[in-house]
């Protein structure tokens, strides 16, 4: 999730004196980072979280714009079992992407 301020500088820790005056919850310890003049980068615990986040009134009231990037958009996963002679195409055969990020990856990152 990314957050923005256009005509001032946003510094991490005003940016977060911000967060808990409006009583955001589920931010990740030490998430909140700069990534730019005006932009400030957070991650949360929960996509229900970051999705609320969006719509959250003080955003408006600050002047402050946020939006989520599509490349942080991620899933992580562990696979057990897999037997230790397996080749990486055996491997890649048997992952099944679902329907949904299909779409969002693309044709190409699901085939």
């Amino acid at each position: 999730m990314k957050a923005s301020c256009a005509g001032r500088v946003l510094h991490p820790m005003s940016f977060e004196k911000i967060l808990q005056s409006a009583n955001v919850k589920d931010i990740v310890n030490s998430s909140v980072k700069r990534i730019g003049r005006n932009c400030i980068a957070l991650t949360f615990q929960n996509p229900t979280a970051a999705n609320g986040f969006l719509h959250n009134s003080f955003l408006t009231l600050k002047g402050l714009r946020a939006f989520i990037t599509s490349f942080t958009v991620t899933r992580l996963g562990l696979f057990q079992g897999v037997l230790f002679d397996s080749s990486p195409e055996v491997i890649f055969g048997c992952i099944v992407v679902p329907e949904r990020c299909e779409q969002l990856l693309g044709n190409g990152a699901a085939s």
